[in-house]
């Protein structure tokens, strides 16, 4: 996946799972800049796993939760 790619699906994800975290990044101007370096990270850890000989589908399956596709937030996290 290419980093634009990871970019979008994060923004896609935190905007609808993390909205409280989305809206204080956005506050503080910090929303695109944690996107990249979500992304940033995502496609390096990928790309190592698969130097480890990782399927990429095992190495996305590894890394996205660890960056991207974060937990939903509950209704009590602040």
């Amino acid at each position: 996946m290419d980093r634009k790619t990871l970019a979008s699906k994060a923004r896609r994800h935190w905007e609808k799972h993390l909205p409280k975290t989305t809206q204080r990044l956005k506050e503080s101007g910090q929303f695109g800049a944690a996107v990249r370096d979500a992304a940033r990270r995502t496609q390096g850890e990928i790309a190592d796993l698969m130097l480890q000989g990782y399927s990429k589908v095992d190495a996305e399956k590894l890394v996205l939760p660890k960056y991207i596709l974060l937990p939903p937030e509950s209704e009590f996290d602040t």
